[in-house]
């Protein structure tokens, strides 16, 4: 409990990036050895896109599988992924435990399910508030922030090991590059994005830029990091309106999204005897949620002054604009693989067979 408790408070700061005017804030700091990568960030420009309006494309999904989602099975389902097989896995947020679910490829349009972890609590495999989910050749990684760790399933619902960087040092998302887990942790540590350490959880080097130089502050951190294949990850930051594709550990390039370069406002409040609260002011988010397969890169934006959710596919490769869908299925959470979609909101699974 103590260790929640502390973890909570290190949130708050973050989410409101508390700054003392009486005393000054001090640095972690994360000695880096000498692997380090030559970041080509410098010179980087972010790109435009080649149009800057939408062609709103009517797709094809059909549905070919759904799964009602109650108390007895999952009562809080957060997260959505596919794994290489085609199997689907969300995690319950009430109990913490992961449920796996099989299509059967026959005209009944069954399912298995199967449920699996440890469930909630700070202890090797287990959870509390989990804030990323990633599958990557047979091995689920997920990202728990309140015990500073990474802990490792197999597909086959097998624990595996727990990855814990250090004790400053909290990872909020995480991708899989090669032989290297790369984090990227609650709150900027040098102006370092991103961090590599080995799989058996030994510091390798930290590496990245803030690309857009306009936007320093911590604030404006919140991004998601995803790979593509077995050297590239995104990085996508939500409110800024672009994405930056890095191959083994360089950025090769930044390029807005649909709508263009975004300058967030922020608001700041007294809260207490010299202390002031800062937060993003989110009237435009660059992606609420995304999905991607070996072609097409799905996000989808909100624009909270237009009362606007738009669902944008985009080239995996080169991150080029393709087409707006104007019929995607509801759902807070989605991932695609190959030709299916699959969609949970709170009452049910859904999975389709799509084109555009």
């Amino acid at each position: 409990m103590k260790k929640l408790t502390i973890y909570i408070l290190i949130k708050l700061l973050i989410l409101f990036n508390m700054n003392c005017s009486k005393k000054e804030n001090t640095t972690t700091t994360i000695t880096n050895n000498n692997n380090k990568p030559d970041a080509k960030t410098e010179n980087i420009e972010i790109l435009d896109q080649e149009q800057y309006e939408r062609d709103i494309v009517d797709a094809n999904f059909d549905l070919i599988c759904k799964v009602e989602l109650g108390d007895e099975m999952v009562f809080k389902p957060y997260f959505c992924e596919f794994d290489n097989a085609g199997n689907i896995y969300i995690m319950d947020y009430s109990s913490f435990l992961i449920h796996k679910f099989s299509l059967n490829n026959n005209e009944e349009k069954k399912y298995s399910h199967s449920v699996f972890g440890k469930g909630e609590g700070l202890g090797p495999g287990e959870f509390s508030n989990p804030t990323d989910f990633k599958i990557y050749k047979n091995k689920i990684y997920i990202a728990n922030p309140p015990t500073g760790a990474v802990e490792i399933y197999s597909t086959e619902g097998n624990y595996l090991k727990r990855i814990k960087p250090s004790e400053e040092f909290i990872p909020d998302r995480v991708a899989i590059i090669g032989n290297k887990l790369i984090l990227k942790p609650q709150s900027l540590i040098n102006n370092d994005p991103f961090y590599a350490y080995s799989y058996s959880g030994n510091f390798l080097f930290s590496f990245g830029a803030l690309i857009d130089k306009t936007n320093k502050s911590g604030l404006y951190h919140s991004s998601y990091i995803f790979q593509i294949n077995e050297n590239s990850f995104y990085y996508l930051p939500l409110y800024l309106g672009f994405i930056g594709l890095y191959q083994n550990e360089n950025l090769v390039f930044a390029k807005a999204t649909i709508d263009g370069l975004k300058q967030p406002k922020l608001i700041k409040k007294n809260v207490l005897n010299g202390m002031v609260a800062t937060k993003v002011q989110e009237e435009y988010i660059t992606a609420s949620h995304y999905a991607c397969n070996d072609s097409y890169l799905i996000l989808r934006s909100v624009s909270k002054n237009e009362n606007k959710t738009l669902h944008d596919v985009y080239s995996v490769d080169s991150f080029d604009y393709l087409y707006t869908l104007k019929n995607f299925p509801s759902g807070y959470h989605f991932d695609i693989h190959e030709n299916y979609l699959a969609c949970i909101d709170k009452f049910s699974l859904r999975v389709y067979k799509y084109s555009f």
